[in-house]
């Protein structure tokens, strides 16, 4: 079985499902009808992804500049 993290980042909340492919697929094409089923969490100044397999940062958080992490020429930062 092929099982996917999908997270999904809307509004001061975020919203992480453990799935099957399929069912992700699904959710990304109805993502605004499935939130109100999901339980969220509250994200005060934002979010950060690091994906260390793809050497990627995903930032959307405003706590710290990024460019102050240790590792930083390693890794693609994506600002989102």
């Amino acid at each position: 079985m092929s099982y996917v993290h999908l997270f999904i980042i809307k509004d001061d909340c975020i919203y992480l499902v453990n799935t099957h492919y399929r069912s992700a697929m699904n959710l990304l094409n109805n993502a605004e009808k499935i939130i109100p089923l999901l339980k969220s969490r509250f994200l005060d100044s934002g979010y950060l992804i690091l994906d260390l397999n793809r050497k990627i940062i995903v930032n959307g958080q405003s706590a710290f500049p990024v460019g102050k992490i240790i590792g930083k020429k390693d890794l693609c930062v994506i600002e989102a």
